[in-house]
């Protein structure tokens, strides 16, 4: 009997969700793999990421910014977490990674955006009727109404540094 084997070489792609890929190993390795292979099974999406709780106020010259799009990106690299302000300004984040409502991010740094899509024009009668009718999409170019420099993450002087527990972030933007 030979000591090589069939095995597969696991890749974890989003939420533990594991990719298979077919390989020929020696049993001490596939013994191995194998058993990596149960573990992270076992672990599944519950074991995923310990995301943290944040939330916060963005105001524009004192007063609060409705419909912006916050968003974490971590400084290292990493997965970067969303959220929408509402009409207060209020906003809570949610990870891209599982997309539970309000989630939160994993702790680390984070350079803060924080922008606010308005569209450039109305749509015409004519647009409106081919989305009605024909369920044609209107493509409507949009800038943003808050400052550019708040939008980019070269340019936002916004951070945060999330740890574990509640995070509460506010931030006042200028002209």
């Amino acid at each position: 009997m030979s000591n090589i084997a069939a095995v597969y070489r696991v890749r974890i792609g989003r939420c533990g969700e594991p990719f298979f890929h077919s390989t020929i190993m020696s049993k001490p390795i596939t013994r191995f793999v194998s058993l990596l292979f149960v573990a992270v099974l076992f672990v599944g999406c519950s074991g995923g990421l310990e995301t943290q709780q944040i939330e916060g106020t963005v105001l524009f010259e004192g007063s609060p910014v409705a419909d912006a799009l916050v968003g974490f990106s971590p400084k290292g690299g990493g997965i970067p977490a969303y959220g929408r302000t509402d009409a207060q300004g209020v906003y809570k984040i949610t990870s891209a990674q599982g997309g539970k409502q309000d989630a939160g991010a994993v702790p680390g740094e984070y350079i803060v955006t924080i922008s606010k899509a308005v569209p450039i024009r109305e749509p015409t009668a004519q647009e409106l009727i081919d989305l009605r009718e024909k369920d044609i999409p209107i493509n409507i170019p949009e800038k943003n109404a808050l400052p550019e420099r708040y939008g980019n993450t070269t340019t936002s002087e916004f951070t945060a540094t999330v740890v574990k527990g509640k995070n509460t972030f506010d931030f006042e933007l200028t002209p």
